[in-house]
């Protein structure tokens, strides 16, 4: 499965993630462990395709956020 990656610069990596997580809540994504790595999951395949985000903080200031479908 084909993934998109976006880097993103930020300042501080806890008001980040708070907000990363405060807006994939908000638009019903779960945390979940899917084939060894925590991803953030919306859907479940019926009605429509499951997406799925994953957030890593790269280093003191770059953060990789990747998103696919399946």
């Amino acid at each position: 499965m084909a993934r998109t990656t976006y880097v993103f610069p930020y300042t501080d990596a806890s008001a980040t993630e708070a907000n990363i997580k405060k807006i994939l809540t908000e638009e019903k994504y779960e945390l979940v462990l899917e084939k060894g790595e925590n991803v953030w999951k919306c859907g479940n395949g019926v009605f429509t395709s499951i997406k799925y985000i994953k957030y890593d903080f790269i280093d003191q200031k770059t953060l990789h956020i990747t998103g696919w479908v399946r």
